[in-house]
């Protein structure tokens, strides 16, 4: 006897994985502190202390403040600020487990103790940055790669084709908060979960979820097949 109840939401989870911030904001007033021309007699005006910063002294205001003609993450100066060494390519894992239960199956007046089969599936990519096809219009940058699997029970379990390709968008919120967005079934883009680090380049998205189903040779309705476990990971290289 088999049941295929999970099929659907393995392969979303699978793939699954507010508002675009940039961290920019638009630039601060200007400093109109300077000193004036001293007066008509010529005395002590000078540049009221207005002094030009040897470095740039905050790399996400749009500014120059040290007036070197380079900006923020165009100036050296911000090359190691976080904003400014975003992840041009990211190592991604993901790991399915579904854990099945003995289920009482009725069929034709008789019943009967299924046990539903377990799977695990993990894969592994190396995502790039990609400038065009398929884009997050609603993010501030787009990684794809192709999946290869270290194992997979679960494909020939449920009767389906693996996905071969990981799609993700992110926003960068700040230096260890970031927005995770998926292309849904049809393609169209969905913010999943806002990510925490602790470490600023490592990035988690865990969850378990029990797969309710009604097993298509069973005539007594939807019953608890198991527990799907899905922890996803992405690294940033």
């Amino acid at each position: 006897m088999t049941a295929r109840p999970f099929a659907l939401v393995a392969l979303s989870l699978l793939l699954a994985c507010g508002d675009k911030d940039d961290g920019g904001g638009p630039p601060g007033p200007q400093d109109d502190t300077g000193g004036g021309d001293g007066g008509a007699d010529g005395g002590a005006g000078g540049d009221g202390g207005n002094q030009v910063p040897s470095n740039e002294t905050d790399c996400e205001d749009g500014r120059d403040e040290d007036q070197d003609g380079a900006a923020d993450c165009e100036d050296s100066d911000c090359a190691s600020h976080w904003r400014c060494a975003l992840p041009e390519q990211m190592d991604f894992r993901s790991d399915v487990f579904f854990d099945g239960y003995t289920i009482e199956c009725e069929a034709w007046g008789i019943e009967v103790d299924v046990d539903i089969e377990d799977c695990v599936a993990d894969a592994v990519s190396a995502l790039r940055l990609v400038t065009t096809g398929r884009l997050c219009e609603s993010c501030e940058r787009t990684y794809e790669g192709t999946l290869t699997y270290n194992q997979d029970t679960c494909s020939a379990l449920l009767e389906t084709v693996p996905p071969t390709r990981a799609e993700y968008g992110f926003n960068f919120l700040d230096a260890n908060t970031r927005e995770l967005w998926s292309p849904d079934e049809m393609g169209t883009w969905q913010m999943v979960d806002r990510l925490v680090s602790t470490d600023g380049v490592t990035w988690t998205l865990a969850g378990t979820e029990e797969i309710w189903a009604d097993p298509e040779d069973c005539d007594n309705g939807n019953q608890n097949l198991g527990l799907l476990s899905v922890t996803l990971t992405w690294r940033d290289r």
